[in-house]
């Protein structure tokens, strides 16, 4: 500081007007980028809470699909005689392409598969595959 007060490092720089124009138009373009870029952001951000939505729903289904289908085989399951019971409970569990494959559907992970063969009847289990074992969505009987 000198002797009447004011500091030494300070100094008065002329700006001319259209530097300040310019200054000011570019803070002006930063702004609208970084507010483009916040939206895109939050856009991105619902669409992707969307879709986890939408799967979770869609797996909630399934499960409950699933669940409605196994009981659906078991309690079947538990009126018929042991050794049908035997042979559906293998079918939930084996891996797949384990066991004999009748007809292999358009959608590869559902296929037909033989459970029971006598003189005159033939059970089938429309199989659907996932997580790579079976789970039975329904049993046809063809006398």
């Amino acid at each position: 500081r000198n002797n009447n007060g004011q500091s030494r490092g300070k100094r008065f720089t002329f700006q001319s007007t259209v530097r300040q124009l310019e200054r000011r138009r570019l803070a002006e373009k930063l702004s609208r980028e970084a507010d483009f870029k916040e939206q895109q952001r939050r856009t991105e951000l619902e669409a992707m809470r969307r879709v986890e939505e939408e799967f979770q729903r869609k797996r909630a289904r399934e499960k409950a699909n699933i669940r409605q289908q196994l009981r659906l085989v078991s309690s079947g399951a538990a009126s018929m005689p042991t050794t049908t019971n035997h042979v559906k409970v293998r079918v939930l569990f084996i891996q797949p392409f384990s066991s004999y494959v009748l007809k292999e559907f358009l959608n590869s992970s559902s296929i037909w598969v033989l459970l029971e063969e006598s003189s005159f009847t033939v059970k089938l289990a429309f199989v659907h595959l996932l997580l790579s074992y079976f789970y039975v969505l329904s049993v046809f009987t063809i006398k």
